[in-house]
């Protein structure tokens, strides 16, 4: 049963490891203009 909960947690790191580096460059770059972008994201 864990072994299945951490494949499904692979997954959904792999699908969203993209978008998760994408927002941590621009938290790093500017806060302030990186949150529309951590909305868009929570919204898709």
């Amino acid at each position: 049963m864990s072994l299945n909960k951490s494949k499904i947690e692979s997954n959904i790191f792999k699908h969203n490891n993209k978008t998760i580096a994408l927002l941590c460059l621009l938290i790093k770059f500017d806060f302030i203009h990186s949150f529309p972008a951590i909305l868009i994201s929570m919204i898709l």
